[in-house]
């Protein structure tokens, strides 16, 4: 909430006084669990607020809050798409993600794990699209959290290598009489010049 516009929780919220991330509604639990939730600031706030609400008269609540971390994660995280005539690109961008999270790059569609870092190199002789992933790396995922509404959590994304064909070699040759008179030639195509 910004700073010249001090208000308490129960106020309607309201576009550049408050905005709200996520509620979650009758939340009991008597262990500690991550709960990862992505937004976009609709303003200058100068403020996070964590709070719970009791919805029923006679009743309170308690929040227990701990290693708050605040991340910016582009929208398309798996970086731009590339045009090269084939070989090595790299792909991806460098960036963060919260704890107990990590990055899972594949082909799309395809099920096996090229990388496990947000940027990596990979050799392209087609055109394919690669897929990033943001997934839990501990044991028990069941204790990371990502709230249904209003989080707008993009946990997958792509990136395309469009191949436009690198250079062809292919070799004529003439035969010549006992090692004698003999010529090859190597006509090149494709491939941008100069060659």
């Amino acid at each position: 909430m910004p700073i010249n516009g001090y208000n308490t929780p129960n106020i309607p919220i309201s576009t550049g006084i408050s905005q709200l991330i996520v509620q979650e509604h009758n939340v009991i639990g008597t262990t500690w669990r991550q709960v990862v939730v992505c937004f976009t600031a609709n303003a200058n706030y100068d403020y996070l607020w964590f709070y719970p609400q009791s919805l029923t008269t006679g009743y309170s609540g308690a929040i227990f809050v701990d290693r708050v971390e605040l991340i910016p994660i582009p929208l398309n995280f798996a970086g731009s798409d590339h045009t090269i005539p084939c070989g090595n690109v790299s792909i991806g961008q460098d960036i963060c993600t919260v704890d107990n999270l990590h990055f899972q790059w594949h082909i799309a569609g395809q099920a096996d794990i090229i990388a496990s870092t947000s940027e990596t190199m990979v050799n392209v002789e087609t055109t394919t699209v690669y897929e990033l992933n943001i997934v839990p790396q501990n044991a028990n995922p069941n204790t990371i959290v990502f709230p249904a509404q209003p989080n707008n959590c993009n946990l997958t994304d792509q990136a395309t290598v469009i191949v436009t064909g690198g250079i062809t070699l292919t070799p004529f040759t003439t035969d010549g009489c006992e090692a004698c008179d003999a010529s090859a030639q190597v006509i090149p195509a494709g491939g941008t010049p100069p060659l």
